[in-house]
């Protein structure tokens, strides 16, 4: 198998009229681009050959692989590798013209595909997609989305074959993928993760092709935006230093100038999630309006995307705040209210994380199973539908451990799990499963507590942070004189958050390492 760096794969596309094509490829050639592939679908052969032999020239100048798309007699005559469809020349007859030196590419979008290439045994490489709907594939196969491109990883398992991404992959896109693709192998018990990703019209439209490069580049070296990047362990750590490591971030965060948090959450709770925020010193921002969520992101410290009262506006705002915060490397809790009581919800959900890599999915034991995919626990309008599962620390565990994230699962105990440390939380108050909003306000305390983080590693202690201490003033509400039900108790809780010391979490936390 020749040697090759696939981390930043373009391949060539229309350039914007006046553009000349090969000083825009040596630009991206300058900014970064690792392999290149010449596609050309409408020029003739005497000028795809052209092409080819100009482009060489350059991808040679910077000692990059060039490939040729589809055409075996272009590849053959100017001397490079070829990457092939699953319609085009089969692979196993081209890898006999070619070669054992030249580069082989071969298309998949299903297991039975990535079976195929397995089993002919030619392919240096699969380029898996597309991950997203894109113009240049939009007569072919489906998008499969970012866990799409997971599954195929995880069918390749300790596979020699390399991985490209392809498809709608840009500047939005590419930090979600590289966070959430990479599939867990039970076997090694390690991470597989994409070896590069495929662009075409984010470096071929962009108005300056080496910057787009260099900004693609980062992204993808950088490493996933906020949680630790995956296969990186840790020792678990203990309920003392983690109560150490609560109360150390607590202080930060009564002790610094307040941080904006946006919540993008359902109407019904907007009020009470804006005052608890304020309550743990933090400024809130309620904005649902897709138009200026790009430039929100530029000064928030945390989102929250609630979806509780779901419309297609909402989603739009959500997915490009999400993205934002993906790209400025900021966290993103995603509450995922009612996820299991309708197929638009579910699907909606689906899109959401395909598009936006989530810090923390926090939901109740209906709402994680949703996610999950389970049955055992149902959900009943937005509510979970009583119960939990058997073995609730080996549903947040796995659901972490597969979708790269920290999962929070509230109820009579709350777990939490970064997907390999589960810790229960056994504080809270019976009050809080009667009012509207509880859990709604349980996320905007973790976002907050994120603004405190001094490190992306701390997140896992945020989230916990976030719930214990939302948890104990529910406790403190409770036990107050003038709480006669749930109404007072609702005003009680938002007082308690703001009155909360550093002291009340160090006296009352209740947490278990499992």
């Amino acid at each position: 198998m020749p040697d090759a760096d696939y981390t930043l794969y373009y391949v060539t596309g229309p350039v914007p009229e006046g553009v000349d094509f090969f000083e825009s490829l040596e630009k991206a050639c300058q900014g970064g681009v690792t392999m290149v592939q010449i596609r050309e679908k409408t020029a003739s052969t005497r000028e795809f050959l052209t092409i080819a032999q100009k482009a060489k020239a350059i991808t040679d100048k910077y000692s990059i692989p060039l490939l040729i798309n589809d055409r075996l007699d272009i590849a053959l005559a100017v001397g490079c590798g070829l990457h092939v469809g699953q319609d085009d020349f089969p692979a196993i007859l081209a890898r006999k013209l070619i070669g054992p030196d030249q580069l082989l590419g071969v298309s998949v979008n299903t297991a039975e595909e990535l079976h195929e290439v397995l089993k002919d045994n030619v392919a240096d490489y699969v380029g898996i997609g597309p991950v997203h709907a894109t113009a240049s594939k939009k007569d072919h196969n489906p998008k499969i989305g970012v866990r799409g491109v997971r599954d195929i990883l995880e069918l390749l398992g300790e596979s020699s074959i390399k991985t490209v991404a392809i498809g709608g992959l840009n500047e939005d896109t590419v930090p979600n993928l590289v966070a959430q693709s990479p599939a867990y192998i039970k076997s090694t018990g390690q991470y597989r993760k994409l070896d590069g990703i495929a662009c075409i019209s984010a470096i071929s439209h962009h108005e300056d092709p080496k910057k787009s490069a260099q900004i693609l580049s980062s992204m993808l070296r950088s490493g996933p935006s906020i949680i630790r990047p995956p296969g990186q362990l840790r020792n678990a750590p203990s309920s003392e230093s983690l109560l150490q490591d609560m109360s150390a971030l607590f202080s930060q965060l009564r002790a610094t100038e307040p941080a904006v948090c946006h919540n993008i959450t359902n109407q019904v709770v907007m009020n009470d999630t804006a005052n608890l925020t304020l309550a743990f010193s933090s400024s809130p921002i309620m904005s649902g309006s897709p138009e200026e969520m790009a430039d929100l992101g530029k000064i928030i410290g945390a989102l929250v995307l609630n979806m509780g009262t779901l419309n297609e506006r909402q989603v739009q705002a959500a997915t490009i705040a999400g993205q934002t915060a993906n790209k400025l490397r900021k966290p993103v809790i995603l509450d995922p209210v009612g996820v299991g009581a309708s197929q638009y919800r579910k699907g909606t959900m689906s899109q959401l994380m395909d598009d936006i890599h989530m810090t923390v999915i926090k939901g109740n034991a209906g709402e994680i199973g949703a996610i999950s995919g389970l049955s055992e626990v149902q959900t009943r309008g937005v509510d979970s539908a009583g119960g939990t599962f058997k073995d609730p620390a080996a549903v947040v565990r796995e659901l972490a451990r597969r979708e790269k994230t920290i999962v929070a699962m509230s109820g009579k105990i709350d777990y939490v799990s970064d997907g390999w440390t589960v810790v229960a939380i056994e504080n809270g108050h019976e009050y809080q499963g009667e009012i509207t909003g509880s859990g709604c306000m349980c996320s905007a305390s973790i976002a907050c507590h994120m603004t405190a983080m001094k490190g992306q590693e701390n997140a896992f202690v945020a989230t916990v942070a976030g719930i214990v201490s939302y948890n104990i003033a529910a406790e403190l509400a409770g036990k107050r004189q003038d709480v006669k039900g749930p109404n007072t108790f609702r005003a009680a809780l938002i007082d308690e958050c703001y009155n909360l010391k550093v002291e009340d979490i160090q006296q009352h936390a209740r947490i278990r390492i499992l």
